[in-house]
């Protein structure tokens, strides 16, 4: 191969400018609401009153989609993880006890070391 035939591309040195930026994707408004046109296949925001791409407003909504799917399983899996964690040993009987949600009250009741209301001494 001969070298004439290769276009060398500009380098850029450590501390030039950047030829390329990007503009922020957000500038205004999300587009969260659109109306559909079907007769004439077009999609304008609700909001702003903008044409919009079809193709990028449904792959746009995918994305949110996948997203609401991914928490979903992250909430169920620490759900399942929290309820394995729902039961103890006893120290003294050696039975299995349902673990139960203590709540501020009873929690300075017991540091405090007071019977709870009602309750003879």
């Amino acid at each position: 191969m001969s070298d004439d035939k290769i276009t060398r591309l500009p380098v850029q040195i450590k501390g030039t400018p950047r030829v390329l930026k990007l503009a922020p994707t957000y500038v205004g408004c999300q587009h969260l609401h659109a109306i559909v046109d079907e007769k004439l296949t077009e999609l304008e925001c609700r909001d702003c009153g903008a044409k919009l791409n079809p193709i990028a407003y449904l792959a746009n909504m995918a994305r949110t989609l996948g997203r609401w799917d991914w928490e979903r399983d992250r909430i169920e899996k620490a759900r399942a993880s929290l309820a394995e964690r729902s039961k103890c040993r006893c120290t003294k009987c050696g039975e299995w006890t349902e673990i139960r949600t203590v709540h501020r009250r009873e929690v300075a009741r017991i540091k405090s070391n007071t019977p709870p209301k009602g309750a003879q001494p």
